[in-house]
């Protein structure tokens, strides 16, 4: 896959929910207090962190990109939600 800001080849990948956003609302996420998440093919899956790979898309953003230039971009990017998270 490209990176949606330059065409370079995607090698970073980003937070479907940020994780300053999941600590706000759950607090401290650990294996022993998880958050679930749901999505269309699995239910109930657990996250130990607020950093997890289970929350992130698949690599859509090269890493240059993503460290200095989304932030400008951020208002015009569409997203769409791809799973729910429950405590």
């Amino acid at each position: 896959m490209k990176c949606w800001i330059c065409g370079s080849d995607a090698d970073s990948r980003e937070h479907l929910i940020k994780a300053s956003d999941l600590k706000a609302v759950f607090g401290v996420i650990t294996q022993k207090k998880p958050i679930y998440t749901h999505t269309k093919l699995q239910k109930n899956q657990p996250i130990g962190g607020s950093t997890s790979d289970k929350l992130k898309y698949g690599a859509r953003i090269c890493a240059r990109c993503n460290s200095w230039r989304e932030y400008p971009h951020a208002s015009t990017a569409i997203l769409e939600p791809s799973c729910t998270i429950a405590s």
